[in-house]
C-alpha cells in the first residue's frame, strides 16, 4: 500500500512539474532582433510612415512575444526629437511615443 501512495505521489508532482513548463504557464518568451526595411511587410511600412511626421526612419526592431509579432521604428524628425513607433505586424498602428531630450547631455 506505502508503494502505491509513494507511486501515486511522484506521478502527481512530475505531472505538475511538466503542467508548470508548458507555453501557458512559462515565463513570457520575447525575442527581439533588428529587421531592414524591405523586411518589413507593407501594411507595416505604410503605418510608419503615416505616424513618421516626415522623418527618417533610422532603426526597426521585430518583436515576437507569445507568438504575436509587432514592428517598432525609431524615426528621427526634422527636429531633432525621436520618435518610437508601435505597428501590430497587421498594419495596426499600437503606439507612438516621443521621446524626449532636454539637450543637456551629463556625464
Amino acid at each position: 500500500m506505502k508503494i502505491i501512495h509513494k507511486t501515486l505521489i511522484a506521478l502527481l508532482m512530475s505531472a505538475l512539474t511538466m503542467g508548470l513548463t508548458t507555453p501557458g504557464f512559462s515565463k513570457d518568451k520575447r525575442t527581439r532582433e533588428e529587421v531592414l526595411w524591405n523586411d518589413v511587410p507593407a501594411a507595416v511600412q505604410a503605418t510608419i510612415q503615416a505616424n513618421a511626421a516626415g522623418g527618417k526612419v533610422i532603426a526597426i526592431e521585430k518583436e515576437t512575444r507569445r507568438g504575436a509579432v509587432t514592428y517598432e521604428a525609431e524615426v528621427k524628425r526634422s527636429d531633432g526629437k525621436l520618435l518610437g513607433i508601435e505597428v501590430a505586424a497587421d498594419g495596426k498602428l499600437l503606439s507612438v511615443e516621443v521621446e524626449e531630450t532636454d539637450g543637456d547631455e551629463k556625464d
